[in-house]
């Protein structure tokens, strides 16, 4: 049997509503640091960095228009977005 590969890292996205908000919490709660993007408010995503932990925070409102819904899965069987015609 083939060895499995060896995951060394993880960089989880937090869909968040104001990631400045959160970025400041993580900052002075835990002790990161931090990336945003763009470099002044209202960010729009940023890295935070801690150790061996990276997390991703990306603002809620930047994807909402191509988010799908469960509702849209249970009544078309694919999310909207993928359906042809």
């Amino acid at each position: 049997m083939d060895k499995a590969p060896e995951y060394k890292s993880i960089a989880p996205v937090f869909l968040v509503g104001d990631v400045g908000a959160t970025l400041e919490w993580y900052q002075t709660k835990l002790g990161f640091w931090s990336d945003p993007f763009p470099s002044t408010e209202p960010y729009v995503v940023a890295i935070l960095f801690r150790d061996h932990i990276e997390i991703m925070l990306q603002r809620l409102e930047s994807i909402k228009s191509r988010m799908t819904t469960l509702a849209e899965v249970a009544e078309y069987g694919t999310p909207i977005s993928g359906r042809q015609g």
